[in-house]
């Protein structure tokens, strides 16, 4: 494909431009390859007339080995995504934490501060 720049006409990749597809993630790479065997199975997953049974039988495997492994990535997303909370010190505390001279980081505390 060309297009027009400035410059004159160039190409996909003189532009840096890349297929969507190359911006996938691992996750989204198993979903779109579940999807393509399920439109190679056909409507309702029915085996489809002159498939050998063996061969129906890889595809639905290979659909759920996908899908399950999509999920992992995701999950796995998911949690690493997500902060781990630790608990505050009470007000009270902090504040005779402070008075004493050392200080809390996060739910560690820290030894004595030189002020």
């Amino acid at each position: 494909m060309l297009d027009y720049l400035d410059q004159g006409f160039r190409c996909r990749q003189c532009y840096g431009a890349g297929y969507a597809v190359e911006n996938d993630t691992p996750e989204w790479r198993l979903r779109r390859k579940a999807k393509k065997l399920e439109r190679r199975l056909g409507q309702g997953f029915e085996r489809p007339k002159g498939m050998h049974r063996a061969t129906y039988q890889r595809l639905c495997d290979e659909i759920i080995d996908a899908e399950e492994l999509a999920d992992e990535l995701f999950i796995e997303k998911v949690f690493r995504a997500r902060p781990v909370r630790t608990r505050r010190p009470r007000p009270r505390a902090a504040l005779e934490l402070r008075l004493s001279g050392r200080q809390m980081i996060g739910s560690v505390e820290i030894g004595q501060i030189v002020l």
